[in-house]
């Protein structure tokens, strides 16, 4: 049954759904604080969790957590069919209501394919740098979506990328190039092929297949990666990983374009 607190809530998420804060930031405020006020007599529950989510408003979204602790929340959004879906806070980049689930102990990434979705939204530096590094998302993120990145991201964000990139354990490193190598699809691609051609590493004892089930020009390219100097001169060619992950996927990477490995 509903009380006269769930109730008056329910009016003020319709009033305040009606009203831009860009426009009328004092009415939102109003409508936002009036909100926030009714909040001690509102259960925990899915429906309210979505309506703050609806509301945009990161005061209410942490008044909620105040006064409820995010450990209802977290079991709620730990269950397929109790779970609020966040797309929509990642296609609208707000890091800040992110920042206040993640910070209450719920992950910002809230099922198994949505780090790979958000990669491929293209997501702005701000967003990268929160969920890859604040929210600690690489370890979701890499080595299995490596691939979906290096093509997706560009501009600053793939400059952040790059700088990412640079900061990576050989460890991991390692398994970005080995996820790449395994997919001949991947292979295909002139910027990913880049990539691990400046790693560093010996790309022919690392090759899943012979050397001749690839084309011939990216056959000339891996076996330079078989001795130290023809790393380095790869790496002379390339120096600048932020620089290479910002060009666009159909880019020219060591003089080359996708067109040159068909």
């Amino acid at each position: 049954m509903i009380n006269s607190d769930q109730e008056a809530f329910e009016h003020a998420i319709q009033a305040i759904s009606q009203v831009d804060p860009e426009i009328q930031p004092h009415v939102f405020r109003a409508i936002e604080d009036g909100l926030i006020a009714l909040l001690p007599g509102m259960p925990p529950s899915r429906q309210l969790l979505r309506q703050v989510l609806f509301t945009g408003s990161a005061r209410l979204l942490a008044g909620l957590f105040e006064q409820h602790g995010g450990a209802p929340y977290k079991a709620m959004q730990a269950d397929d069919a109790s779970r609020v879906p966040l797309l929509d806070l990642h296609l609208n980049e707000r890091v800040d209501l992110l920042r206040i689930l993640y910070q209450a102990g719920i992950s910002p990434i809230d099922q198994d394919s949505a780090m790979r979705d958000a990669i491929l939204l293209r997501p702005s530096v701000e967003m990268l740098d929160f969920l890859l590094a604040e929210a600690g998302g690489a370890d979701l993120a890499f080595p299995e979506y490596i691939s979906e990145a290096i093509g997706a991201l560009q501009g600053d964000a793939g400059a952040w990328l790059g700088r990412f990139m640079e900061t990576m354990t050989p460890q991991l490193k390692r398994a970005c190039v080995l996820e790449i190598m395994n997919s001949t699809a991947t292979m295909s691609s002139m910027k990913a092929l880049a990539y691990i051609l400046s790693s560093g590493f010996d790309l022919c004892s690392l090759s899943p297949l012979d050397l001749r089930f690839y084309p011939y020009a990216t056959q000339k390219l891996l076996r330079q990666t078989a001795s130290s100097h023809g790393r380095l001169a790869l790496k002379a060619r390339e120096p600048d990983l932020s620089a290479m992950m910002a060009r666009p996927e159909t880019g020219q990477f060591f003089g080359m374009t996708d067109k040159d490995l068909s």
